[in-house]
């Protein structure tokens, strides 16, 4: 009887402990749905040319400004935003966060592939191809060649411009600016001779 009473004990401890744990896997799968996807693009430069890329994904907006709207511009940068990717026929705008002011130069990318995706900085909003499927991987990508991030407005005041928007899930999402840290040329010097001293020392040694 005891020996049936503790089996029985412990079918309820692991049923509890079963229970428990789906419990605590559906709150994550919930909270999971909040979190942000977030997408950044970031600006280097790339011998003599600067290169944009984005990477992660964005969630769908709880609403929209302009939903598949007649507006698809050239990949470029400039005063009042930042956009890379291919030209599209119909884009989404939505609005977010102030993301400050911006002092980019107008200029063109040369060549770009993957969906259009850009941050307004005029009007703290975001845009997107209007074909692109919220929530799924995002890699776009444009090119200026013979240029440089400071011929086109861009320096480390620019770096981490964030919008911030609230999504159709209940949640916020992010859409970042970066651009790339570029050596200074004394950096780059100092950085060469430490690498000749370490390779005096080791002939040295030998």
């Amino acid at each position: 009887m005891g020996y049936a009473l503790c089996r029985w004990n412990n079918t309820m401890k692991t049923t509890q402990a079963v229970a428990t744990l789906a419990a605590t896997l559906i709150t994550i799968v919930s909270l999971t749905g909040r979190v942000n996807a977030a997408l950044t693009i970031t600006w280097s430069q790339v011998g003599a040319d600067v290169v944009a890329v984005s990477s992660g994904s964005l969630s769908e907006p709880a609403s929209f400004d302009y939903e598949a709207l007649n507006y698809g511009p050239s990949s470029y940068v400039y005063g009042a935003g930042a956009y890379i990717g291919e030209r599209p026929d119909q884009s989404d705008i939505w609005n977010g966060t102030d993301v400050g002011s911006f002092v980019a130069t107008y200029s063109t990318a040369s060549s770009s592939t993957g969906l259009y995706v850009g941050l307004g900085v005029a009007v703290n909003g975001a845009v997107v191809d209007a074909t692109y499927v919220y929530g799924s991987e995002l890699s776009s990508s444009s090119t200026w060649l013979s240029t440089t991030l400071a011929a086109l407005g861009l320096s480390a005041a620019d770096d981490y411009r964030q919008i911030t928007y609230s999504t159709a899930s209940g949640g916020t999402d992010t859409l970042t600016l970066r651009v790339a840290a570029v050596p200074e040329p004394n950096s780059v010097a100092f950085m060469g001779l430490a690498g000749l001293c370490v390779v005096v020392r080791r002939h040295r040694r030998a």
